[in-house]
């Protein structure tokens, strides 16, 4: 998991809140991380 990371996307990936539209282009929000 990335350091910073808030949110586990769809496809797996991982995304933190500097990012817009936060996993917008990787199948919506799995689940929060806080």
């Amino acid at each position: 998991m990335p350091g910073g990371a808030t949110a586990v996307c769809r496809d797996g990936t991982f995304f933190s809140p500097h990012h817009r539209g936060t996993c917008s282009h990787h199948c919506g929000v799995a689940r929060w991380l806080d």
